[in-house]
């Protein structure tokens, strides 16, 4: 962990590794094929089709990710296992989510790291679940998540996979436009993740919330400070920090994180509202239960 802090923003980068930092071209996945990215050896049962768990009923949402049926997703079916660790059990997602869909240990963080920083609260909302990355995560830690996704496929994708994470029942789904639904809404934390435009977001020096994402960045995050100032804005990692911080206000403060995964920056996560100097009660503080294989 690397730890300083520039006019009002602290910057966090955090990382599982200490190699040189280096960028790749998509949006949640690598550059490839990764041998790390594939599950330990196992016995010859492995080769068959996962058997969805019994408690799932109906016809399973998504996409069979055949890379031959759909070639531009092969280097991220090659890191299922980053994205979900009960990949096997029958995650359901559509072409979309395969690059846009959040890994697990990143998702998992951001939800430990924001209970911490809001212990009090009990009502998360994530404005563009997509297929439940991050409402998965949250659920584990707080009382109850909305999940509001304008794509039915992938509220269906979202619901599928929180019955295989135990969390079904924590979780409210509501398919509809979260521009349309801001005004109803009532929470302690905002989770926002807007879309980017797809992976050819990389392929700019710096990205501009305001103009470059399928929406206007900043008067997303403006409408959400009328449900709460509590927000977490997970960004493209080549989003300037400045940027991000000015969104806090005059005399506010935000913490911006990098979020690494092996040896790449994946994105850039910023925290608005309260705000604490995490490092000396972090692990104490929240309990680690990490999801066994």
């Amino acid at each position: 962990f690397f730890f300083g802090t520039h006019g009002l923003v602290n910057f966090v980068l955090m990382s599982d590794s200490t190699k040189k930092r280096k960028y790749d071209d998509d949006e949640a996945g690598d550059s490839g094929p990764d041998i790390e990215a594939q599950p330990p050896a196992a016995s010859s049962a492995a080769a068959r089709p996962p058997k969805p768990p019994a408690q799932l009923l109906g016809q399973k949402p998504g996409i069979d990710p055949d890379p031959a049926r759909y070639p531009g997703l092969e280097k991220y079916i090659y890191q299922r296992y980053r994205f979900w660790s009960k990949y096997d059990e029958g995650v359901a997602m559509d072409e979309e989510s395969w690059y846009s869909v959040t890994p697990e240990s990143i998702a998992e963080h951001i939800a430990r790291r924001t209970k911490l920083l809001f212990p009090e609260a009990e009502i998360v909302v994530d404005a563009f679940s997509g297929p439940g990355g991050n409402a998965i995560q949250f659920a584990r830690f707080f009382k109850q998540v909305i999940a509001i996704d304008i794509d039915p496929v992938k509220i269906a994708c979202s619901q599928w996979n929180a019955k295989i994470y135990g969390v079904f029942d924590k979780i409210e789904y509501i398919q509809g436009s979260y521009f349309d639904l801001v005004k109803t809404l009532k929470a302690d934390v905002v989770f926002l993740s807007p879309p980017w435009g797809g992976p050819q977001y990389n392929k700019y020096a710096y990205f501009d919330v305001k103009e470059m994402m399928m929406y206007d960045g900043l008067e997303i995050f403006k409408m959400t400070q009328k449900i709460t100032d509590n927000i977490i804005y997970f960004l493209p990692r080549n989003v300037l920090p400045e940027q991000a911080a000015k969104l806090a206000g005059l005399q506010a403060v935000c913490e911006c994180e990098y979020n690494w995964l092996i040896d790449k920056v994946k994105s850039l996560t910023c925290y608005y509202g309260k705000t604490i100097d995490y490092f000396g009660q972090f692990d104490s503080s929240v309990p680690y239960d990490p999801y066994q294989k």
